[in-house]
């Protein structure tokens, strides 16, 4: 029995995280996986941040084909290990809530525990490994004092946040991680997006009937959904699998959606995201035939390079070129594309850090960027992919066939 390809083995995991395989170009299987293709699976399925889904489709097919009680054992810890970070980080977010309302400033909670409670039918499958909060930009800095008070700490205290939409924060004692933002992404990414957006006619609402927090519109859940997919080029499914959750809402309105979003200069990067979503998954709603919203923004080629995303998330010299080639194509005018393009040249803290110790190679920051980006392309290692190879536990998979 011939191993299965990398295709055949990812479009088994977009249908059992309820999808469809061949719409993306998935190949269908016409048998049971071996156990070495189970395990390709897990790495896959843990790298895309849906074990859980994996791991009740097992629970609930049990006679799909021989599975090993290694991996069985593995898998279901590894589920019962998110069910267990993802009660810590509930009540953490409902400690930090509690904290900012009784200080008086506004808090949004952004995907997480509450976007899980809120839109997903089965909340607990819903995999997160931070807490994303926005504030007003406004209660910026108290919002800081208080996280740091919180016994919190940020390696950015000495950064200029200029261009920058969010702050990361990481608890001293527990390693949890909390991202403040108070804007929904800068200009590396085309442009900034405001929270703006997110704040109007957003409403106060009990959150586990323990705490009162602002939750945006149907709609401006949607559109910031879809930014902060594209932001990553759509390469997890389980950011992609929110998106038919909310899109099974009561009362969504397309047209206020699609007003939204071209106000916000997010109009193409939003039909990406829902062309993925309804490839992935034919069966949530769509508008009335002839909207706006059915028209394609992805070409064959972009489908192509984000299927190799999700298929192969540790390969990181494909992914910088994937990245960059979406990214740039998916802005929405030339101008963004412009600002994407100069933005990504100039150096970030990473490089004015590694030179910041001594102030006369500072001016070299610029210089330094590049040749670390070079230095990445030629060996196709980074910080995050080696990251992800130890998180997987292995090296990357083999070429895609």
């Amino acid at each position: 029995m011939s191993e299965m390809t990398l295709p055949a083995i990812g479009g088994q995991l977009v249908r059992i995280c309820g999808g469809s395989g061949p719409a993306l170009g998935f190949d269908q299987i016409g048998r049971p996986l071996s156990d070495t293709e189970w395990e390709r699976l897990l790495r896959m399925a843990v790298a895309n941040g849906v074990t859980s889904h994996v791991h009740a489709w097992l629970v609930a097919n049990d006679d799909q084909g021989p599975v090993g009680a290694n991996l069985r054992d593995r898998l279901r810890a590894r589920a019962r290990a998110s069910s267990l970070r993802s009660l810590a980080l509930r009540a953490e977010l409902l400690r930090i809530l509690c904290a900012f309302c009784q200080s008086g400033i506004d808090a949004m909670p952004l995907k997480g525990p509450v976007l899980a409670d809120t839109y997903h039918r089965r909340p607990e499958l819903r995999e997160f490994g931070d807490l994303d909060i926005l504030v007003r930009a406004g209660d910026l800095h108290r919002a800081w004092q208080l996280l740091l008070n919180l016994n919190y700490h940020s390696p950015y205290q000495n950064h200029t946040l200029e261009d920058r939409y969010h702050i990361v924060f990481r608890h001293c004692d527990t390693d949890e991680i909390v991202e403040l933002h108070w804007r929904v992404a800068g200009p590396h990414f085309g442009r900034y997006y405001s929270g703006d957006f997110l704040w109007s006619d957003a409403t106060e609402r009990s959150y586990r009937n323990r705490i009162r927090t602002w939750m945006p519109t149907t709609e401006a859940t949607l559109l910031y959904l879809a930014i902060h997919a594209y932001k990553h080029n759509w390469e997890r499914l389980n950011w992609l699998l929110d998106i038919p959750e909310v899109l099974r809402a009561p009362g969504l309105d397309w047209d206020s959606l699609e007003q939204l979003a071209i106000e916000q200069g997010a109009y193409r990067l939003l039909r990406a995201t829902l062309q993925l979503s309804w490839m992935l998954f034919p069966d949530c709603p769509r508008p009335r035939d002839g909207h706006g919203l059915h028209n394609r923004a992805l070409d064959q080629a972009q489908l192509r390079r984000i299927r190799r995303l999700i298929l192969r998330p540790a390969l990181d010299r494909e992914r910088m070129g994937d990245f960059f080639a979406l990214r740039v194509a998916n802005a929405d005018c030339r101008k963004d594309q412009l600002r994407l393009l100069l933005h990504s040249s100039r150096p970030s803290d990473r490089d004015t850090d590694t030179l910041g110790r001594n102030p006369w190679l500072r001016p070299m920051a610029a210089l330094f960027r590049p040749i670390r980006l070079l230095t990445r392309a030629l060996t196709g290692r980074s910080r995050s992919t080696e990251h992800m190879t130890k998180v997987l536990g292995k090296q990357s998979e083999p070429e895609e066939k």
